[in-house]
């Protein structure tokens, strides 16, 4: 019996290592860089509970929306809007490429998936972004704004011109039918 008190022992402390193991998670910051081409990319980093990079990991990126926002700079709405998929490298950081859809606060996540897909840890990174400045002029992007409210009056116009037509064309179809009905019956009499 003394001989069993060490090897149970034994492997009471190999299964809480190994518990313990298994239930270390990667650690994900969340941070912002510039990719080729000067475009913006969100990155994430992603290392083990040593520091060491963890490679060959699914990270996707989200732009996390603002349910009630207080001014104009925030993404408004109630959905995550899905900016791509990276993959870690020997450095074990991912990244995706974005275009900021406006300018002022963002709430970016990172999740590292595990593999079957779910969210095994995430992080989040609250920072400033600057929209990008369309490169077609004004006048290319937008050709019917300087008809836009005339143009509106115009089809308000048409809308309203058709609906009289047709209301006078239901008119006078009524009272041509009630002329005809009364008149009828006086021919067979």
């Amino acid at each position: 019996m003394k001989t069993l008190a060490p090897v149970a022992t034994l492997a009471l402390i190999a299964t809480q290592l190994l518990a313990a193991a298994a239930l270390a998670q990667p650690t994900v910051t969340v941070e912002l860089g510039t990719g080729f081409g000067g475009t913006p990319n969100v990155l994430a980093r992603v290392t083990d509970e040593q520091g060491s990079p963890v490679t060959r990991r699914t990270v996707e990126f989200y732009l996390m929306p603002d349910f009630f926002p207080n001014d104009g700079g925030r993404l408004h709405g109630s959905r995550p809007v899905y900016l791509g998929v990276g993959t870690t490298d020997t450095t074990g950081t991912a990244r995706s490429g974005f275009t900021p859809p406006f300018t002022g606060t963002a709430l970016f996540e990172a999740r590292l998936l595990a593999g079957d897909g779910r969210t095994e840890t995430s992080a989040q990174l609250e920072t400033d972004i600057v929209r990008s400045l369309d490169p077609s002029p004004p006048s290319i992007s937008k050709p019917l704004a300087s008809i836009r409210l005339p143009l509106g009056f115009a089809i308000l116009g048409l809308v309203a011109g058709l609906w009289l037509f047709l209301i006078i064309v239901t008119v006078t179809t009524v009272r041509t039918l009630r002329k005809l009905g009364k008149e009828e019956p006086a021919r067979t009499a």
